[in-house]
């Protein structure tokens, strides 16, 4: 393909997918809302407070929407081309299907790419509106921007931040008021995690009192630590896919040393991981149908066979992807099969486009 018709297709392949995304995002970004709005009235949430969750959680929206959005671009933009007779013309200038296949490939890798860059912000951003949420709609936290949560806490005034993992909560400093309103003690750990009975133990920290004449201090290795308060919800009760793929590892490696099961997180891992291979084998499927025949001005039924594929696709891959965890079949294969099987099937299908 020469240089300048290149350039031309895939500016026009960019901007299908720009358009695509857009129409996507919208709709799922007014179910949202609409969503969301149910949790309005709890606590100080209000409307504008929704808004701002359902804004923060776009982009991990258009993340998870990637696949589709390369598949429905490929059959957007090849049945444009081929209601204004370009493809034609394509053709008659002598490229191939095969190069043309090649060209959209090459297209949906730049989007995959700019996707995958989004990726880790887009969960972060998502794990922010949860927790915002939360803080909203409780009453009794607050939150100050890159100093974690402070809350009141049985006469106590207490400071806690995330872990970088997102396994649990580091710099925790508890401000415990005496009966005249003066500090009365200072407890700081360096880290804590929740346990199964709902207590927090509090690890490498620091215990100051303060006396008539005197500062006791106590340094201490662990200590149990029972919030009325629990920010628990805040802190570590987030949904997997509000985890950043480090985050993930982090907890797979923490529950295989616990000796549990962590099945449902790697599920989560390998999906994330899955999302260009999807990509991938749904623009290759839709390429090998656009171009397999030609219709002069069938834009609208081109762009409806993708929607219909494209629905297709997602009930069979969650299907078989939940099926292998229901038998017990390792995460990377259940995750990664649809698509495989998709990339074979487009494949087996060229010879019909060549």
């Amino acid at each position: 393909m020469g240089l300048t018709l290149g350039w031309y297709f895939l500016r026009r392949s960019l901007f299908a997918f720009a358009l695509v995304a857009t129409v996507l995002t919208l709709l799922l970004f007014i179910f949202d809302v609409i969503s969301e709005f149910d949790s309005v009235g709890s606590g100080s949430y209000d409307a504008l407070d929704a808004l701002l969750v359902v804004c923060l959680g776009t982009p991990k929206r258009m993340v998870e929407i990637a696949p589709f959005v390369c598949m429905l671009g490929i059959f957007y933009v090849l049945a444009e081309f081929n209601r204004t007779s370009e493809l034609v013309a394509m053709r008659t200038a002598g490229l191939s299907n095969v190069v043309l296949v090649r060209t959209c490939l090459a297209a949906v890798l730049l989007v995959l790419a700019g996707f995958a860059v989004l990726e880790s912000a887009a969960r972060t951003l998502y794990a922010d509106a949860l927790k915002y949420r939360e803080l909203e709609r409780s009453g009794r936290v607050s939150s100050v921007r890159n100093q974690g949560l402070w809350f009141y806490d049985a006469g106590s005034i207490v400071n806690v931040e995330t872990s970088p993992e997102g396994t649990g909560a580091r710099h925790v400093r508890i401000f415990e008021l005496a009966d005249d309103e003066r500090l009365g003690a200072y407890l700081y750990a360096d880290s804590a995690r929740r346990q199964g009975d709902g207590t927090w133990r509090l690890e490498d920290g620091r215990l100051k009192r303060y006396e008539e004449e005197r500062i006791a201090v106590m340094d201490f290795q662990f200590s149990d630590w029972m919030p009325e308060a629990d920010p628990a919800s805040v802190l570590l009760d987030l949904p997997m896919d509000s985890l950043t793929l480090t985050q993930l590892q982090s907890q797979i490696a923490e529950l295989e040393q616990e000796g549990e099961d962590p099945g449902l997180l790697r599920l989560q891992f390998w999906s994330r991981l899955a999302i260009p291979v999807q990509g991938l084998a749904f623009a290759l499927l839709a390429a090998v149908i656009s171009l397999g025949r030609s219709f002069r001005g069938d834009l609208g039924l081109r762009v409806m066979i993708g929607a219909l594929t494209a629905l297709v696709l997602f009930v069979v891959s969650q299907t078989i992807t939940n099926a292998g965890l229901v038998l017990g079949v390792e995460p990377m294969v259940s995750v990664m099969l649809p698509a495989l099987g998709v990339g074979v099937l487009a494949l087996v299908l060229t010879r019909y486009t060549a």
